[in-house]
């Protein structure tokens, strides 16, 4: 069972009107809205929500579930007092800004209340093997986020607070394999559990010289060797992409995670408005076929994928598509390139290079991993 966590209020709720568009009007309404009005009109959605809240395709072994939002004191086992009580104040004012690049509008705190929900759901029903993968279809993302600070278009941290919730509610002590696909460095991930053996994380990330996200960070004390940063040069193709999955696979295989969680960024493809990496639809298809197969090599095919970045309307539905028909097994997916931009297809990037950045990395990490 595929299980899509989604909430009609994501399609609704904190839209920010400016004059003229500004970062922060990126992560908007339409980026669900787009989605789900897709799946309808393709026919994975066949109905409206139930009374229990849930919608169910048997023809794919399909279902999707309305989430709830988290309280609190959930937020509050990884984010500060101050960070909750600025969101909530700002939320009341209906304007300001909350951290770099966060503007609070009237229902701040109630969607990122709810898309920490649907992240913990999303999570708690894979661990509960209630289904065998699921999508968080949420908004808005949390990847950027720290315990003091909403940061890059995140309010709160949604999978931090999921895994926080689920460990201490779940009695959950196993290990997780955070796999962070965002074209931009999770860096409140990174930083929350960089000296955690228990979150291994890792990211693909564009990667600009001076910034954060170095093959170097490696993590600290007991969580040496479990930060895998794997930074790629803007306008890098496919063949990174593959790259990346390659070098990070002996890696999960050793060490077998018990759950996988993807932060499902779509805005390293090459048309976001955003991201500067190249990625096409046969890369990310290419990822969701990897991640499935090491999902069930390493972790009894639990694999959550939580949604990130992306903003591009017009190709964020096909990108989503992608994973539904992998996870599902049901449809076969035509990646829009091929008829459109047949010229992405050419791999630019030349194989020396890829072993050669894979071999760095390699060096930094393996004493770490003897």
């Amino acid at each position: 069972m595929f299980e899509i966590v989604f909430h009609p209020l994501y399609n609704e709720l904190r839209e920010l009107i400016e004059p003229k568009p500004v970062f922060e009007t990126y992560e908007t309404p339409l980026r669900t809205r787009v989605i789900w009005e897709y799946f309808r009109s393709r026919g994975y959605i066949p109905s409206d929500f139930d009374k229990q809240g849930l919608i169910n395709n048997l023809d794919i072994d399909l279902r999707v579930k309305k989430p709830s939002p988290l309280k609190k004191k959930d937020i509050l086992r990884i984010h500060s007092p101050y960070l909750v009580e600025l969101v909530e104040n700002l939320s009341d004012v209906g304007y300001g800004e909350i951290g770099n690049l966060v503007q609070a509008t009237c229902d701040t705190l109630d969607i990122a209340l709810l898309s920490a929900g649907g992240a913990y759901i999303a999570i708690k029903d894979v661990f509960e093997s209630k289904c065998n993968q699921s999508f968080a279809l949420i908004r808005p993302p949390g990847h950027h986020a720290i315990r003091d600070e909403s940061d890059g278009l995140c309010v709160f941290n949604n999978i931090a607070v999921s895994i926080a919730k689920l460990r201490e509610e779940c009695n959950f002590k196993g290990k997780i394999a955070c796999i962070d696909i965002d074209c931009h460095l999770g860096d409140g991930l990174q930083k929350i559990y960089y000296e955690d053996p228990s979150v291994l994380y890792s990211s693909i990330h564009e990667y600009i010289p001076g910034e954060s996200g170095m093959i170097s960070e490696v993590g600290a004390g007991d969580g040496k060797g479990f930060n895998i940063c794997y930074p790629v040069p803007l306008e890098a193709d496919d063949a990174y992409f593959e790259g990346y999955c390659r070098f990070l696979e002996p890696y999960l295989e050793k060490y077998k995670p018990d759950l996988i969680i993807v932060a499902l960024g779509l805005d390293g493809h090459w048309a976001d408005p955003i991201g500067n990496l190249s990625f096409t639809s046969k890369g990310y298809a290419f990822f969701a076929k990897w991640v499935h197969s090491m999902a069930n090599k390493v972790s009894n095919g639990k694999v959550s994928l939580i949604f990130e970045g992306g903003y591009n309307l017009a190709v964020l539905p096909h990108l989503a598509e992608i994973f539904l028909c992998e996870f599902t097994k049901k449809t076969k997916y035509s990646p829009f390139e091929d008829y459109m931009f047949p010229y992405l297809n050419e791999q630019k990037t030349e194989n020396s290079e890829i072993k050669k950045h894979n071999q760095n990395l390699k060096d930094e990490l393996d004493p770490y991993w003897e």
